[in-house]
This record gives structure tokens, sequence and C-alpha cells, in this order.
């Protein structure tokens, strides 16, 4: 593609994904320097490239970052933007509709938004998560993301809905990329087209390790929490303390300066009440297994 090209097909993606305004002029203006740059053009393109044979070249971008006087995570955000060309020719190869493109660039978005909370710039967190979506290992299906399905080697001890896990069944990991509320139709329809996505064909295993499955939950969150309710979805196979590694997702840039003076920690949703209460008592973040069967129709955690 040529400049003109590129620049139509990331304002198009942008225009649909939620990127802030502001991104979006420094990643055209980034776009803009590398195409009057033969050499930084053929680089940027030799990266793209290798992308796509699973080398996440982070040691190249960083040297071009410096040879440009780039901030990295904004040339990591423009090579993943010019790396959702070639995914589009492989959505439309594998006959996947143009929503479903556009639903995977959702990331994007959502990371650049995160890099410029944590660190006052535009760019990319999460560099290596979003080459795992444009490479399809993780795919958006409504509310929730998915992994490829794997076999699972080893039995489980566990039964559900009369069903035992056990080696040779299908498993599917699920994830929870930040966005809307996580309601109870908006997860069952994720779960539905999960399984229709990957073709899966009877019970099948969906599990999900995250430290919004917190062993305190009942009691620090109210009964109507979307989170609580995403929790009870799943048989809970382990909780384990995880140390505050996580709480960035919950503070923002709040976590960072607050220094862990709990008391400076902001209070202005639920979740952030009940991280910061648990904080000030002493008490651990943790994270959750869990699990739940599911055949398509239904969905077994008992």
């Amino acid at each position: 593609m040529n400049k003109t090209d590129v620049l139509d097909h990331l304002n198009y993606i942008n225009s649909h994904n939620g990127m802030p305004k502001d991104a979006i002029v420094e990643i055209n203006s980034l776009v803009e320097r590398i195409y009057s740059d033969n050499d930084f053009t053929v680089a940027c393109e030799a990266i793209v490239a290798r992308i796509f044979e699973n080398d996440n070249c982070e040691d190249r971008i960083n040297e071009l970052s410096k040879q440009y006087d780039v901030y990295p995570n904004m040339l990591k955000l423009v090579i993943c933007q010019l790396c959702s060309i070639e995914k589009k020719r492989i959505c439309e190869q594998a006959g996947l509709s143009e929503e479903h493109f556009l639903e995977q660039m959702l990331d994007m978005a959502v990371w650049t938004k995160t890099n410029y909370e944590l660190n006052g710039k535009w760019g990319l967190a999460e560099y290596g998560w979003n080459l795992s979506t444009i490479r399809g290992g993780i795919t958006r299906l409504g509310r929730l993301q998915c992994e490829n399905p794997h076999v699972i080697k080893a039995d489980m001890g566990i039964t559900l809905g009369g069903i035992e896990i056990k080696a040779g069944m299908t498993a599917v990991g699920i994830h929870i990329p930040e966005g809307d509320s996580l309601t109870r139709e908006k997860r069952l329809d994720s779960y539905k087209r999960i399984y229709e996505y990957h073709k899966l064909q009877g019970p099948c295993i969906f599990e999900c390790e995250s430290w919004l499955f917190h062993p305190l939950n009942e009691q620090m969150l109210p009964a109507t929490s979307n989170i609580l309710d995403f929790m009870r979805d799943f048989y809970i196979v382990e909780f384990a303390e995880t140390g505050t590694g996580d709480m960035w997702r919950v503070f923002g840039r709040h976590w960072q300066t607050a220094k862990n003076n709990y008391d400076l920690l902001p209070r202005d949703t639920g979740l952030r009440r009940a991280y910061a209460d648990l904080l000030k008592s002493g008490k651990k973040p943790a994270a959750g297994h869990g699990v739940f069967i599911y055949d398509g129709e239904n969905f077994y955690n008992k």
C-alpha cells in the first residue's frame, strides 16, 4: 500500500475502535514520517512481515525508536496498526465479516488509552498481547475474548452437571477485555459465539484465571455486581494470593502515585472502593481459576 491507502485504512479502523482523536493525530503524523523516508518504510514493513512469522521484533523496534527519536510505545502502536492491513486480508480469506475484523481492532484503542493513563503519552501498552490478537491466538467475540481451543492432558477430578472433566476434552480460555458492563446477557452472547466460532462440539470446558475472581468478592461487592455474577458462572477450582501487581488495572496511574498509601487511592467506583478497603485492611489481592462446562446451549458449574 502507498501512504494514502495506509492512512485511509488506519483512519477507517480508528473511526470504529474508539481510538482517541489526539492519539489518531499522532498515529497519522508518525505514518507520514515513516512513508516519507524510504529506509524507515522498508524497516517497518520488514518488521510487519516478521511479526506474521511469530517474531515480535521488540529489539528492532527499540533500535528504530532510538534512531528516529520516536517514543517506543508509539512505534509499537503504529506497527500493530500496519499489521491490521494483513489481518484484514486474513479475515477476508477466511470468510469472516467486516464486523468481526473491526471487533479484533478494539483492543488497540483500549491499550492506547491505558498507556496514556499510566505514562502520560500516546502509545501501546501490552504490545505482545495485541500481537496475539493480530495473529489470531486471541479472538474477541462480543464482550469477551478467547484463546484457541486446546485438549486437556489430565483429568481434573471435577464433575459438573454429571459430566466429569477428563483428559481429552476440549477447553477454551476466556479473557475479559476492558470495556462496558459485564452483563449476563453480554456474557451469554459471548459464550455462544465462542462455541460457534470455534465449531466446538459436545460438552466443552470454558476456563478463566483472573484477578477479578477474589475469594472475598461475596463480601466486597454488592449483590448486583456484574463481576460477582460473572464469577458465579464458574466453579472456582482454586484461589491464590497474587500480590499487588494487577492493582494498576483498578486504580490506573493513581496506583503508582499513591506509593502504598492506600488513603490516596480513588474511591469513585464500587470496585475501587472495594479494593481500597481490602488493601487498607491488610488483606491481599488474589486470583481465582474457574471452569464451567458448556454445550452450546447450557452451562454447568455445579
